[in-house]
């Protein structure tokens, strides 16, 4: 349902209060953070607080605030104590609590208040984590690669790609593939758990103390029993050591400050929780770099200090943002952007220190006060130039002048449209009056009057303060101005007084009656005056069964089972006609009275008349026995009719329908193919591309300039365009 409505077929108003939403089925306010009730009620609208909702919340982005202590209520994607800072990088949501999913290296932006991934080029997926297949690249892999057959293109820029050897790249397949891929065009990842593997194969390189195709297990340590010298040897297995414990037999305790993770079973190396570095991870990390391994650089601007775990970061004062790249909105400064300006009269305020920058016109520490008389200006240093009494404008030094003048030393009148003191006021003529530029009075043009030239002349005058008289008849309309008559549909004449010749109907009797049975139509609305024994709008219906003559208004009065002439009444059809109302000619290949007679016409395209039995050719034939086709150009009865076909088109001899060749369309194969299409039928799609335009009829691609190829697919080298 559009917003604001529910129920069946949207039709009632929802009822939620102070920002709450209504559910589309059952109407129920699903109420915003800090609002209550079943309606909402219990809440303030946004950006207001307080006992009676009148005082201001002092949130950013004109937030949301608790009604009663005013404390800032974030939307998704913002947090800080005036809802002024965007989520960081890789997290969103209400308190930018949850992390987004996206996979970071193929992703431009996660959205701060949902979450949604925007992949960059290459890549899609919700979290952006497919590759685009083969032949496919760029945004959201919808472009089509352009490569000879069995070469790829690159998944992000469509660049063709050489085929190389499985486990190599590059433009002359002389580099390994990056560590994690493997095999043919190195797209496959390997699977070693973190391990490398080899790049060919993908059979994974584990590390000391890991074994396995995936390198999960842990390595056996095979140990011979000393006190066992008769035997050829006794093999113990010992297992990875126990958290917290380290080398042979596992009897080296770890020496790990901050670790979650202890340290390496077989060289007790520390495992570092983010944010540490050093042996026994007992140093943060340096300056500008965070997290695991301190292995992410700090992405802080204009002096911020950078969390040496997150990477969050604490902005200098007068800065703001995830990483402190945004100045204080406007009106607020200092640390956190807490500090709300006092600059008045449109000064802007530094928003590190909060000093006034004040606006010409303008000074005092917070621009309260106006410049000294004949001042004006920035710091009010610039001297009036006005004269004649005018007074100056401290901002502008502008001059004030008197009632309907202007100007630098008030010596023009005012412009059109507007009068009086400073040129303030507005013209109120209207309709092309004229305007007195320092009364405002409205001196008006030929067929208005009135206080400001409002007034059309009454109906039937015109001119000159609409004293002379219009002739218009039949209702035509004056022209308030010349006198001229608009005559109404139906009607012509200078004054309207002639009727619409017969066979036409309308304004100004541009119409064509379309009337059947009928001697003409009225000459106002169209509607046929139908000739007895027909009906309907166009007369091209005969009278219902049962009634005839004019208006079908008469009964027949002929016997059950017989015919009534639907035109004269009489009962039975005259010769070559049939039907309840003699309205139909004979079937084909009968005539005469009651249709009672068989056709003797013994030519192939012969047709027999049904009131004489005479034999006559079909449409499209004519000659003495009919064996003649029309030619080339005629059609129709005894050929009579002219072909309307265009630009070569051929002619159906029967029904005059037109076959159009290659290229072209329409009625009268009159419309060439629309562009980007050709052929028969212009069934055909061209394929130019951008760099070309298609032959309509062939299809063959004109290339721009600097382009060549079948299909203007290929660029012309530059030394031949010299």
């Amino acid at each position: 349902c559009p917003e604001g409505t529910y129920g069946q077929n949207c039709s009632l108003t929802c009822k939620c209060k102070n920002g709450g939403t209504c559910d589309p089925i059952t109407g129920g306010c699903r109420c915003p953070q800090g609002v209550s009730g079943e309606f909402c009620e219990d809440g303030c609208p946004k950006g207001y607080y307080g006992k009676n909702c009148k005082k201001k919340c002092n949130c950013a982005n004109k937030g949301r605030c608790h009604k009663l202590h005013g404390a800032c209520l974030c939307e998704a994607g913002l947090y800080g104590r005036y809802c002024h800072l965007a989520c960081p990088k890789w997290t969103f949501g209400s308190g930018c609590s949850k992390e987004c999913t996206c996979v970071p290296s193929n992703t431009l932006e996660c959205g701060k208040k949902d979450g949604a991934c925007t992949c960059r080029p290459g890549y899609l997926g919700t979290s952006c984590e497919t590759q685009c297949d083969a032949g496919f690249y760029g945004i959201d892999c919808k472009n089509k690669c352009e490569c000879p057959p069995g070469v790829t293109c690159d998944h992000t820029n469509g660049k063709c790609l050489r085929l190389c050897s499985e486990g190599y790249q590059g433009d002359n397949c002389d580099q390994e593939c990056p560590a994690g891929k493997y095999g043919k065009q190195c797209l496959q990842s390997c699977s070693c758990g973190g391990a490398p593997c080899n790049h060919i194969d993908g059979t994974c390189l584990c590390p000391a103390g890991k074994t396995g195709t995936d390198c999960s297990e842990g390595k056996m340590t095979m140990t011979v029993a000393p006190f066992v010298t008769h035997l050829p040897s006794i093999l113990l297995s010992v297992s990875a050591c126990d958290s917290g414990q380290w080398g042979v037999d596992c009897l080296n305790s770890c020496n790990c400050s901050n670790s979650y993770w202890g340290c390496n079973s077989v060289t007790g190396d520390c495992i570092c929780e983010p944010g540490y570095t050093g042996r026994h991870c007992d140093q943060k990390c340096p300056a500008g770099w965070y997290g695991s391994d301190c292995r992410h650089q700090c992405q802080c601007e204009n002096g911020a200090q950078c969390d040496h775990v997150s990477g969050v970061c604490t902005c200098a004062p007068g800065w703001r943002g995830a990483y402190c790249e945004l100045s204080c909105p406007e009106g607020f400064y200092g640390m956190d952007c807490t500090n709300s300006c006092k600059c008045a009269n449109g000064g802007s305020c530094d928003h590190v220190t909060g000093t006034c920058t004040c606006l010409d016109g303008w000074i005092g520490s917070t621009c309260n006060q106006k410049c000294p008389e004949d001042r004006y200006g920035g710091e009010c240093k610039e001297k009036c130039h006005c004269f004649n009494g005018a007074q100056c404008d401290h901002v502008s030094g502008e001059c004030v002048c008197a009632a309907g003048w202007t100007g630098e030393q008030c010596q023009q009148a005012c412009p059109d449209g507007s009068f009086g003191e400073n040129c303030l006021q507005q013209c109120i003529c209207r309709n092309a009056g004229a305007c007195d530029h320092v009364t405002g009075h409205c001196a008006c043009p030929n067929g208005w009057t009135g206080l400001a030239c409002e007034q059309e002349c009454t109906p039937g005058t015109y001119g000159d303060s609409c004293l002379q008289n219009c002739t218009c008849q039949n209702g035509g309309i004056c022209n308030r101005e010349s006198g001229t008559c608009v005559c109404l549909a139906g009607w012509v004449g200078e004054s309207c007084q002639h009727a619409c010749p017969e066979g036409t109907f309308g304004v100004q009797c541009q119409e064509k009656c379309h009337c059947h049975h009928s001697r003409t139509c009225h000459h106002v609305s169209g509607i046929c005056d139908c000739d007895r024994g027909w009906r309907g709008k166009h007369c091209d219906k005969p009278c219902l069964p049962g009634s005839y003559g004019d208006h079908c208004s008469q009964l027949c009065n002929c016997p059950p089972g017989t015919a009534c002439n639907h035109m004269t009444g009489q009962c039975g059809c005259p010769p070559g006609f049939t039907g309840n109302g003699c309205d139909q000619t004979c079937i084909p290949g009968t005539y005469g009275l009651n249709c009672a007679k068989i056709c003797q016409c013994p030519g192939q395209h012969q047709d027999c008349h049904p009131v004489t039995g005479e034999c006559i050719c079909a449409s499209g034939y004519y000659g003495h026995t009919c064996q003649l086709k029309c030619t080339s150009g005629f059609y129709g009865r005894n050929c009579e009719h002219h072909c309307k076909c265009k630009n070569g088109g051929h002619c159906n001899a029967t029904t005059g329908a037109c076959h159009c060749p290659s290229g072209y369309l329409g009625a009268d194969c009159g419309t060439a193919c629309p562009a980007g299409r050709y052929g028969k039928g212009c069934s055909h799609v061209c394929r130019c591309g951008p760099n070309g335009s298609c032959d309509h009829v062939t299809g063959e691609c004109a290339c721009a300039a600097g382009r060549t190829g079948l299909h203007c697919e290929h660029g012309m080298p530059y030394y031949s365009l010299l």
